[in-house]
Formats: C-alpha cells, sequence, structure tokens
C-alpha cells in the first residue's frame, strides 16, 4: 500500500498558487532570491543532496511568465528569472550545483537506463554543436536556433548530471515520494488557477494556465490500486475536475496522444495484475462520460483538437490532405524533413546540427498561412524552417535518423519497462517521443520523474504486486 504525504502536496500547491499570484508582480523577484538563498545556504552548508532537491522542485513548481511593461518583457519565477540572453539565475545555480556534484561520483548509477541517456544526451550536445558550428561558418545557419538547442541541451545534461553524482537509495527515495504530490499538486493549482480565471489566449479561446507538472498528471490512474480507499477517491475527484477543465477551456493537442498511450498501457497492466477493481474503473468510465459528452458542444476547443487528432487516420490512406491544420504542419514537415536527409548521407546519418534548418521542397506549405504561431515570420519569408515540432520532426532535423534512432531505442526500452516494472517509466514515452526539444521546463519535469522511476525499478517486486 502506497501512501501520499499531504505535507508535500500542501508544500507543492502552496508554491505553484504563489508563483502564479505573483506572475505579474515585481515581488515574484522577492520569492525568487528567498527560494536562491534557501537552495545555496544548503550547499553552503555541504548539503547538497537537499540543494539540487529543492533546486528542481523550484524550477518545476513555478510559471514561465512574461509580462510587458512600457516595451520591457519581464521574465519571473525561479525557473525564468533572465541575467542575459538566455541565461537565467536559476540556470546559473545549476551550474553551481553541478560542479559541487562533481565531488560526489562514487555511486553513479552504472548500467541504469537513466544514465545511457546521458550519455545519448552528450553524443547530441558534441554533434549539434560540430554540425551547427560548420554551418554558421560556411552557410546561413540561424544563430538563434543554434544557441536555443544548444542551451536546451546543456541544461538538461548539467541537471542530469547533478542527479546522477548525487545519487544515494535515500536520495531516490526521497524523489520517488515527491512523485505523487507533484503531480496532485498540479492538479490541484491548475483547478485554483480556473477558479479565479488566470489563463490565457489560444487562437479564439482561453486556456487556463498550468504546471508543466500536470502534462503527466494522468499517470497517476497507474497509482489507484495501490492506495487506499481515502486517497483514491480524492485521486479520482482531482483528475476527474482536472479533465473537466480541459473540457471546458481546452487542451493541447499533445494531451490526445499522452491520454491514448496512458489509457492503453494501463488497460494491459490493470488485466495483467487482476483486473481493473472497482475503484478505477469508475474513475475511468466517469472520464470517458465527460469527454464524450463534451465532444457534442462543436464549438469547443476540445472538438476542435479532437477533430484534429482524428484525422490524424486519413494518414492510413496517404491522404495528408484530410489531416488537420496543426498535425498537418507537423506531418508536412516530417515529410519535407526526411525527404531532404534521404538526398544526403550526412544529414540522414547525423543531421544538419544546431541552427540547421529544411525548406518546403515539396511544397506541403503553400495552402497554409504559416506565420499564424507555426513559424517565425523571418522564417517564413526565408523559408527556411530552423526550428521543427514534436520529437518525430525536431530528432531527425537536428541529428538525423542516427539520432533518431537512439531516441526509439530509449522509448522502447522505457516503454518495456512500463509494462513490466515501473508504471513511471511511460514519462519516457510521453516526453522523449512527443516532447523532446520543445520545452525545457517540461524536459526538466520529465527527467526528475525517469530519475524517480528507478526506485520503481530497484523495488520491482513490491511495487508491481
Amino acid at each position: 500500500m502506497m501512501k501520499i504525504s499531504y505535507y508535500k502536496v500542501l508544500i507543492f500547491s502552496c508554491l505553484l498558487i504563489i508563483n502564479i499570484l505573483l506572475r505579474d508582480s515585481t515581488l515574484s523577484f522577492v520569492l525568487t532570491g528567498a527560494q536562491v538563498v534557501f537552495v545555496l545556504q544548503f550547499l553552503f552548508r555541504n548539503r547538497i543532496q537537499d540543494a539540487a532537491y529543492w533546486h528542481i522542485v523550484f524550477m518545476i513548481t513555478c510559471y514561465a511568465v512574461t509580462g510587458e511593461e512600457e516595451g520591457f518583457v519581464l521574465k519571473t519565477g525561479y525557473f525564468s528569472t533572465k541575467l542575459f540572453g538566455p541565461i537565467t539565475l536559476s540556470y546559473l545555480v545549476g551550474i553551481l550545483l553541478y560542479m559541487c556534484s562533481l565531488k560526489r561520483t562514487k555511486n553513479n548509477m552504472d548500467g541504469t537506463l537513466f544514465k545511457r541517456m546521458y550519455k545519448y544526451f552528450g553524443l547530441f550536445l558534441l554533434m549539434g554543436i560540430t554540425m551547427g558550428g560548420i554551418g554558421l561558418v560556411l552557410s546561413d545557419y540561424f544563430l538563434k536556433s543554434f544557441v536555443g538547442y544548444t542551451v536546451y541541451i546543456i541544461v538538461l545534461l548539467i541537471h542530469i548530471g547533478i542527479l546522477i553524482n548525487i545519487f544515494s537509495n535515500n536520495f531516490l527515495q526521497r524523489c520517488y515520494e515527491s512523485v505523487l504530490p507533484l503531480l496532485l499538486a498540479a492538479l490541484i493549482s491548475t483547478i485554483f488557477n480556473w477558479i479565479y480565471g488566470f489563463g490565457h489566449s489560444y487562437s479564439i479561446y482561453e486556456m487556463v494556465d498550468s504546471s508543466p507538472v500536470a502534462n503527466f498528471s494522468i499517470l497517476l490512474i497507474f497509482y489507484l490500486p495501490k492506495l487506499s480507499y481515502k486517497d483514491k477517491l480524492i485521486v479520482i475527484i482531482l483528475l476527474f475536475v482536472y479533465l473537466y477543465i480541459l473540457v471546458l477551456t481546452g487542451a493541447p493537442g499533445k494531451f490526445f496522444l499522452n491520454a491514448s498511450i496512458v489509457a492503453l498501457v494501463y488497460v494491459v497492466n490493470r488485466i495483467r495484475h487482476k483486473g481493473f477493481g472497482f475503484i478505477p474503473a469508475l474513475g475511468i468510465i466517469a472520464v470517458a462520460i465527460t469527454f464524450a459528452s463534451s465532444y457534442m458542444i462543436e464549438k469547443s476547443m476540445f472538438y476542435m483538437k479532437f477533430e484534429q487528432f482524428r484525422s490524424l487516420g486519413s494518414l492510413s490512406s496517404g491522404n495528408i490532405k484530410d489531416v488537420g491544420s496543426s498535425p498537418y504542419i507537423r506531418v508536412a514537415s516530417m515529410v519535407n524533413i526526411c525527404s531532404e536527409n534521404l538526398k544526403n548521407p550526412i544529414y540522414f546519418l547525423v543531421g544538419r546540427g544546431y541552427g540547421g534548418y529544411f525548406q518546403d521542397d515539396l511544397h506541403l506549405f503553400s495552402s497554409f498561412d504559416l506565420t499564424a504561431g507555426a513559424f517565425s515570420d523571418e522564417a517564413v519569408a526565408k523559408g527556411k524552417f530552423p526550428t521543427a515540432h514534436s520529437t518525430f520532426n525536431v530528432v531527425p532535423l537536428l541529428h538525423g535518423f542516427g539520432g533518431y534512432a537512439l531516441v526509439l531505442l530509449l522509448v522502447f526500452q522505457y516503454f518495456k519497462r512500463s509494462l513490466k516494472q515501473s508504471p513511471l517509466s511511460l514519462v519516457g514515452v510521453l516526453w522523449l517521443f512527443f516532447m523532446f526539444y520543445v520545452f525545457i521546463q517540461a524536459s526538466l519535469v520529465g527527467i526528475f520523474l525517469l530519475y524517480s522511476s528507478e526506485y520503481e525499478i530497484k523495488n520491482n517486486k513490491r511495487l508491481c504486486k
């Protein structure tokens, strides 16, 4: 039987709610300063595990917030308070933590899938900078994209390195025991934001603001059979309200992909482990009824996104023109990237590197308005696109099919573990397959959850009964 620490739920919920309340205020800098001091005091007292734990918690329990004041863009919160260029205060704290963690490499997680992922990402950095550097000197690569992707992968490597270097069984257990409270806090904060009207515009719709942790909260259904009756009810109620809010305000397109995969793996796991159980089955039925009823509201964002998701089925007949506009951009990008990679053996194997771009040689974008959020005005004007949406586009662009094969290998191995050993390992599919190279903060959540999944691997027999 698993227990939920409601003390941690309260702390994490308060962090998220305080951050959203201060998002348009310079007082956010006071909170950020206090959090930095809190982390550094642990570091100066040689309690590096405490420092790293709270540093990552603060990174993933805030919002990347912007506010405009007389033309000045204000980025606040522990994660996003900028110092210069793309460098934030939290990145500098992370670098300091990493340097201090180098003294603690005795238990370095050799042989784990998490350590293998670290090595793969190091290879991505090496090849991305090499190919990108050559492109900047000899070609017309995009400097902004080169810097953006380089910073992204370095930030990930720094934080993965910290977790590996300071590894201990006790620290791993501490991280794992924080997972359920973090997921629940993300639901609570989203509900709070919905009630008090904290949201943002998306096309003609108003979406509720939510923490990047909320992207993975659907994973809570895996732990229902291991919870007490009271905890089951609390989790189901929070999940139901959260999903209902998504129905009313809209959900990102990746939500439908994530939910489909989670539901599939959940059903398989429950069949393998003696059925669903009354409470989990009731929760799934309630969610299904909610989503089915919301589908009747044809002007809702949920309806629009679901229709776009469903339109992907037309790919089975080879008719790309019937795919919805949002997924069409991704599919058309993938076709263009694959076409160009097949013409060049270097691009095929190692990609173009950071700052590299693809072009619409197949004229698949000719009938679409690409300035409406899909690509930057500069990229559209030049007809050269240095960014791509989703892993299956951006990784072949940056690292070729060689790099894509490494990502797919990680995805496959984490998927196998999610079926046999660790439900939390499914993050390796949800993050790496759909959201890699997309958003640093969501990736830090993915890293923390995959690190915690190593605890489930180590305690497989007890957790999977």
